[in-house]
């Protein structure tokens, strides 16, 4: 059986009620089954999400039902089937739904599972005409850590594991397309010095590896890059190497080290750019976790970096916990840029110990000039992502983003 140390459920319920008095008048009551690989959507993995998607609906209590991972699930009848008694217990009371209608966006989707401790998790899922690979930490299921898109291949090339796979061997991983925002995001911090980027040489510090997949993608298009890599968990950097084709280079070095005392310790040659990609794997804590966003720690981060070099951080948090470590790293550093992705719930910075003169046009410029010589999947949109960098103002209180945060809240439902 599998997951005997830590089990995980088959199905996750979440109840939502529509905002507006007079659905709710109604009392009715529906199902809307989570298709398998939309999971890590915005608007099915954040409340403002569902609450938006519930308001669409012309109903007063929808139930989201997330299909769990390592679990084999037919179809939405045989899922219907065998929720159809349990889903009872959900609806409103004196609700007046005689029949309960399941919903979902087009299909519940596919998945397998391709490997599977007490801590890790490594699906294949289809997501519309795509499959992908997916690392998933078993304390945090609502996150994907690493994720890669898998295709078909020739006989003849070389594959990345396969048993169990959605897709026929030989399967490969494509390394010209990051699946995830963030990463596309953080992939702007080469745009601000195009030069360096183009001509080099290029160190790079990556603090936070999980599976490899974004240092292999940067050494796959940057011949003129080193990249040092820094984990704590050798069994992710494995799997990497395993199951999502991350090869040998000798370019690339890992360092299985607690990253705080890697920092302190080090001793080396400057970087022209750091990222501080740090998640724990809990959904209670934000990312970096606080420890990592100290100003005393990211003071030695600042001495680490070159003449025009930058510290780029991805960031997952509430309106608070943004607003704060956003204010930490404005105390270190003299220029601090934001890039707020479209889709998933992360924001970017981009933090300069000189001041420069950075903006989004400067960013889309070095973008072009970037893609004109890197033939990437132009379909990840770098252009679009520049024209989302804004500076982070000086005078950003964490007070001041709760106050916001209710105000937003107080428009929607005006609106609504």
């Amino acid at each position: 059986m599998l997951y005997t140390e830590h089990p995980l459920p088959k199905y996750t319920f979440k109840s939502i009620d529509n905002a507006l008095a007079n659905k709710i008048k109604q009392k009715t009551f529906s199902v809307f089954i989570v298709p398998q690989g939309q999971e890590k959507s915005w608007t099915f993995s954040t409340n403002e999400g569902l609450l938006e998607l519930v308001a669409q609906m012309d109903v007063s209590r929808v139930l989201f039902v997330f299909l769990g991972h390592g679990f084999y699930f037919k179809d939405l009848p045989s899922v219907q089937e065998e929720l159809k008694n349990v889903v009872l217990s959900f609806m409103p009371p004196n609700c007046s739904t005689s029949k309960v209608l399941f919903m979902t966006n087009g299909d519940i989707g596919e998945k397998a599972l391709i490997y599977a401790t007490g801590q890790v998790i490594v699906e294949d899922v289809r997501e519309g005409e795509f499959y992908l690979r997916q690392l998933i930490f078993v304390s945090n299921v609502n996150q994907v850590q690493s994720e890669i898109r898998i295709e078909s291949v020739e006989n003849g090339e070389e594959g990345i594991f396969w048993e169990g796979s959605l897709l026929k061997p030989p399967i490969k991983a494509n390394y010209g397309f990051l699946t995830f925002e963030c990463q596309r995001a953080m992939l702007l911090s080469l745009a601000f010095d195009p030069e360096i980027s183009l001509n080099g040489p290029m160190r790079i510090l990556l603090l936070g590896a999980g599976a490899c997949i974004f240092p292999t993608f940067i050494l796959n298009f940057f011949e003129n890059a080193q990249v040092l890599a820094v984990d704590i968990d050798s069994q992710v950097i494995e799997i990497g190497r395993t199951y999502f084709g991350v090869g040998q280079n000798s370019r690339f070095s890992v360092c299985i080290e607690d990253a705080l005392q890697f920092v302190q310790n080090y001793s080396g040659p400057e970087f022209d750019i750091v990222f501080l990609d740090i998640c724990i794997g809990d959904s209670k804590v934000q990312t970096p976790p606080p420890q990592f966003t100290s100003p005393s720690f990211t003071s030695v981060l600042a001495r680490m970096l070159g003449v025009g070099g930058n510290l780029c951080v991805n960031l997952i948090g509430n309106d608070f916990q943004v607003a704060k470590m956003e204010n930490e790293f404005k105390e270190v550093f003299a220029k601090v840029l934001r890039c707020k992705c479209r889709d998933d719930t992360n924001k970017v910075l981009f933090c300069f110990k000189e001041e420069v003169e950075a903006d989004w046009k400067s960013v889309v410029r070095g973008v072009k000039e970037l893609e004109s010589a890197k033939k990437w999947d132009q379909s990840m949109g770098l252009v679009e992502f520049a024209g989302w960098v804004k500076v982070v103002e000086n005078e950003v209180k964490p007070a001041q983003a709760i106050l916001q945060q209710s105000k937003n809240k107080k428009r929607r439902k005006k609106k609504n």
